[in-house]
């Protein structure tokens, strides 16, 4: 879905196509995040916070 937005924003001019696609992209890119926590999180749950502050901090910083 990601990718498939994406692409519909790269390729298409008019802004009703790109004012439909932007909410996909974003919610496609932020619904990683809880399952990029469990994995980073699961085997280490005492260093869960500093764990998932940094991988937000990057994720923030990234975009």
């Amino acid at each position: 879905m990601l990718a498939l937005s994406f692409g519909t924003l790269w390729l298409t001019a008019p802004p009703a196509v790109w004012l439909s696609a932007a909410p996909l992209w974003g919610a496609a890119g932020w619904a990683g995040v809880p399952v990029l926590q469990k994995a980073l999180t699961a085997d280490r749950p005492a260093r869960a916070m500093p764990v998932i502050a940094f991988q937000m901090a990057a994720m923030y910083l990234g975009s």
